[in-house]
C-alpha cells in the first residue's frame, strides 16, 4: 500500500491506524512525500475497515490519497536482488 503524504504526516499514527487493522502490516518505507507499507495477503479481509478508517480521517493523518496493489514476483525479484546488492556492499566494503 503507498500513501501520498503531507509535509504534516504523522507517520507513527499512520502506522498504528494500518497495524491496528491489519495483522503483520509493516513499513517499508518512508519517503519525503510517500509512505509505503507491505500487507499481508492473507489480512485481506481486513483492509476494506482500514481503507474507512484511512478516508474518515485522512486530514488528521496528514495523508492525501493512497492505493494498494498485489505484488508481483517481478517486484519480489528486484527487491531481493537489491537488498542481495545492498548486504553484498556492506560485507564487502566493511
Amino acid at each position: 500500500m503507498v500513501m501520498a503524504k503531507k509535509s504534516t504526516c504523522d507517520t507513527a499514527a499512520v502506522t498504528r491506524v494500518v497495524q491496528s487493522h491489519v495483522a503483520g502490516a509493516r513499513l517499508s518505507s518512508d519517503v519525503t512525500a510517500e509512505l509505503c507499507y507491505m500487507l499481508p495477503h492473507e489480512s485481506k479481509t481486513s483492509f476494506s475497515q482500514l481503507f474507512t478508517e484511512l478516508d474518515k480521517n485522512r486530514d488528521a493523518l496528514g495523508i492525501t490519497s493512497y492505493g494498494a496493489s498485489v505484488t508481483t514476483m517481478d517486484e519480489v525479484f528486484i527487491r531481493w536482488l537489491y537488498d542481495l546488492s545492498y548486504v553484498t556492499t556492506k560485507f564487502f566494503n566493511s
